[in-house]
């Protein structure tokens, strides 16, 4: 039941979810980061950390791919046509995870906004959040006769194959991963999501790419025989750094709502005024 529960979730998440990656030129692709599409006002773009944006400093172009079974939609984003505004409080990067010295009251946060012919595009064949009725649901409390799970839903780098060669194009084979968790709210802000499932053969040792990828909270009836109706999807924050390396619990430290709606959305808010 619980597979089929995450089938349904994964379904629906798939519309908001993308991967961000850069080209490697003779090496296929590499993994950015993961991202939640989002319109803020009207104001379409990619909800992910800021250590992910960072990165969008090497490159000209990303990669953003929905994270959907079978064929993968790609298309390439002129990243210096668009406009990324960053809300981060530390020094240095030292990995895709976020770095090593970070402070737990430090901001990692960004915030993309799309070109419209560009967002029209993705709209096509995905959805963005809308962070106005997401904030709504979030302040009406719970649902009624609901069931509510936990889950993160984003890009593993270390699922990722070995890039080859097909039709004389590079393919570099990346997965997607949803797992269910529990969310706690700690200080400053953040969020701790510990995986249900500790088996470490069905968790990655590193969860480097989960960064910018969405911690969500599913309500939902369950139907019985294996349905279910999804009743309500509230964005609760974006996966910024892994914890609990050695013993691979599967933990992460998130950026909680109240940082994006009262750091990040002023920010947007202030900087792209029209």
């Amino acid at each position: 039941m619980a597979e089929d529960l995450l089938d349904a979730i994964r379904d629906q998440l798939a519309n908001f979810a993308v991967r961000l990656v850069k080209r490697v030129e003779g090496a296929g692709s590499k993994v950015i980061g993961s991202g939640v599409l989002a319109s803020i006002e009207g104001r379409r773009g990619i909800l992910t950390c800021g250590h992910v944006a960072e990165q969008y400093n090497e490159v000209c172009q990303i990669g953003l791919a929905r994270l959907i079974v079978g064929a993968q939609q790609r298309r390439r984003v002129d990243i210096t046509d668009a406009q990324t505004i960053i809300v981060q409080s530390h020094e240095t990067r030292t990995d895709k995870q976020g770095p090593d010295n970070w402070t737990e009251d430090g901001f990692d946060l960004a915030f993309t906004y799309l070109n419209p012919d560009v967002a029209d595009s993705v709209a096509a064949q995905s959805v963005f959040l809308n962070i106005e009725k997401n904030r709504e649901r979030i302040e009406s409390g719970q649902p009624i006769n609901g069931h509510a799970v936990d889950v993160v839903f984003g890009l593993v780098d270390e699922y990722s194959g070995k890039p080859f060669i097909e039709n004389d194009r590079f393919i570099s084979p990346m997965r997607g991963v949803i797992y269910r968790g529990k969310m706690q709210s700690g200080q400053y802000g953040l969020l701790r999501f510990q995986t249900i499932d500790e088996d470490p053969e069905k968790l990655p040792k590193n969860f480097g790419g989960l960064s910018g990828s969405g911690l969500w909270r599913i309500h939902f009836v369950d139907q019985g025989e294996g349905k279910f109706e999804i009743i309500e999807k509230r964005l609760c924050g974006l996966a910024s750094w892994q914890v609990d390396k050695k013993n691979n619990k599967g933990a992460v430290v998130g950026q909680g709502w109240d940082r994006v709606d009262q750091g990040l959305i002023p920010a947007v808010q202030e900087k792209l005024q029209f």
